[in-house]
C-alpha cells in the first residue's frame, strides 16, 4: 500500500514538471526579437537601458540632447549644462566626475594679443620708394656732370678751332667735333626727369632755364652747320667761331643747371623732408627791363 501511494506522489511529480517546461516553452517568442527588443511572457518589449545618475527621469524623450554632451556635461531639457555644482571657476575644468580640476598652474599670465603693433604700411613699401627716389636723384646728378663734361669740352675744341682758323684742314674738325659734343651731352643734361616729377610735382627743376638752354642749343647747331658749309668756300672769322662756341656752351649748362636743380629738388622732396638744413647753390636766371643775369643762388 505504501509503494504504491509513493509512486503516484513521484508520477504527480513528473506531471508538474512536464507542465510547467511546457508553459516555459509555450512562453517563448518565436521569431527571435529584433535588436534593442527583450523577449517577455512571449511578447517583444523595448530593452530597458540603466538610467544615468545625472539623468533627470522626468525629462521626456522628445528633449533629449542630440548630439550627445561632452565630456563634464550633462544633458538636462534638452540642453548641455555643467555636471558641477557650482560651476568651475576661471581656469578650471570639469571632468567626468563632477569635479573642478585647474588647467593651468595659479600664476600664470595669459598671453598678450600681439608680440608687437602692426605695421602702419605694407612691409618694404617705405624702403622701395626711397631706393626708387636715391636711384632717380642719382641719375638727375649724373646728368649734370655729364653737361659739365660736354659743355667744357666744347668750350675747348671751340677755342681750338678759332685760335687754328688759319688753317682749315685743323680748324674745321675742330669746330665739327665741337657740335658733335655739344649735342648728345646737351641731350643727356637736358632729359630724363620725367620720373622724378611723377614722384613729387615740385621736382621739376627750372623749366625757363631748361626751355632757354634747348632753344639757345638748337639754334646754336643749327648756325654752326650752316658756318661749316661756308667754311668750305670762303673764310670764316674766327669772332664768328668765339661767338657760337659760346653760345652752344652756355646752353649746355643751362640744361645742366636745369638737371642740378632737379637733383636738389629730389633730394629736399623726396629723399630728405625730415632732415635739417644744409648750404646748397643752384643756377638763377633772372630778367628785367634792364638786361638778364645768369649765374648761382643758394640757401642754408
Amino acid at each position: 500500500m505504501v509503494k504504491w501511494s509513493h509512486m503516484v506522489v513521484v508520477a504527480s511529480a513528473l506531471v508538474w514538471e512536464l507542465g510547467s517546461t511546457g508553459v516555459a516553452v509555450a512562453q517563448a517568442c518565436s521569431p527571435d526579437c529584433p535588436e534593442n527588443y527583450a523577449c517577455e511572457g512571449g511578447m517583444c518589449v523595448e530593452a530597458r537601458s540603466t538610467p544615468s545618475p545625472f539623468a533627470d527621469e522626468s525629462v521626456p524623450q522628445s528633449e533629449a540632447c542630440v548630439p550627445s554632451c561632452r565630456t563634464g556635461y550633462v544633458c538636462v531639457r534638452g540642453g548641455c549644462v555643467t555636471a558641477c555644482n557650482p560651476p568651475c571657476g576661471a581656469g578650471e575644468l570639469c571632468s567626468v566626475h563632477g569635479e573642478c580640476l585647474a588647467t593651468e598652474p595659479a600664476g600664470a599670465l595669459a598671453p598678450p594679443l600681439y608680440a608687437s603693433p602692426p605695421p602702419a604700411n605694407s612691409p618694404g613699401q617705405g624702403d622701395i620708394e626711397e631706393r626708387r627716389a636715391l636711384s632717380l636723384a642719382a641719375r638727375a646728378r649724373r646728368r649734370a656732370v655729364a653737361g659739365w663734361i660736354g659743355g667744357f669740352l666744347t668750350l675747348g675744341l671751340g677755342i681750338a678751332s678759332a685760335a687754328l682758323n688759319d688753317e682749315e684742314d685743323v680748324s674745321r674738325p675742330l669746330g665739327g667735333a665741337a657740335m658733335a659734343v655739344a649735342l648728345p651731352f646737351g641731350v643727356i643734361a637736358g632729359t630724363g626727369r620725367r620720373a622724378l616729377r611723377r614722384m613729387h610735382p615740385d621736382v621739376r627743376g627750372i623749366p625757363a632755364l631748361r626751355v632757354s638752354g634747348w632753344i639757345l642749343l638748337a639754334s646754336t647747331l643749327v648756325a654752326g652747320a650752316a658756318v661749316l658749309g661756308i667754311s668750305f668756300t670762303s673764310d670764316v672769322p674766327s669772332e664768328a667761331i668765339i661767338g657760337l662756341t659760346v653760345a652752344g656752351v652756355l646752353g649746355v649748362f643751362m640744361l645742366t643747371g636745369d638737371a642740378m636743380a632737379t637733383h636738389r629738388q629730389a633730394r629736399r622732396f623726396l629723399i630728405e623732408p625730415t632732415r635739417g638744413s644744409r648750404v646748397t647753390l643752384h643756377p638763377v636766371l633772372r630778367g628785367n627791363p634792364a638786361g638778364a643775369f645768369a649765374g648761382l643762388g643758394g640757401s642754408f
